[in-house]
């Protein structure tokens, strides 16, 4: 699990803490570096009832949120092999890694389908 602590930042009130790595479907692993700032998810107020955002899918938030700000990933340690990715695949290993980590299958359907829709003003920006 990415280890977090709170950041100064309003839009993006987490940071990671150390450097952190996660297995994609692919067979890859991705590294987060220490001092990533994230939302988890950028999900309207009154909405956070229905859909809980932390836990055991803070995870998967933070390697979509990393993928839309970077386009792609680090494939070592020191971060300097980087892969970059689409939308559509970012999008999608959210929502394989919502499932590997144990999400219903209509959640990560929900969270799947309202990054597809709505995601495409955040990414790359």
């Amino acid at each position: 699990m990415i280890t977090i602590v709170p950041s100064v930042n309003k839009k993006c009130p987490y940071m990671v803490a150390k450097n952190s790595k996660i297995v994609l479907s692919n067979g890859d692993t991705m590294y987060v570096h220490a001092g990533f700032l994230t939302n988890y998810a950028s999900i309207p107020s009154l909405l956070r009832f229905f859909l809980n955002h932390i836990g055991i899918y803070r995870d998967s938030f933070i390697m979509h949120d990393y993928f839309y700000r970077y386009g792609g990933y680090f494939t070592d340690s020191k971060l300097q092999n980087f892969v970059a990715v689409s939308r559509r695949f970012a999008d999608r290993e959210m929502w394989w890694q919502m499932r590997e980590r144990g999400s219903e299958k209509w959640r990560a359907d929900l969270y799947y389908k309202a990054v597809k829709y709505f995601g495409g003003f955040s990414f790359l920006k």
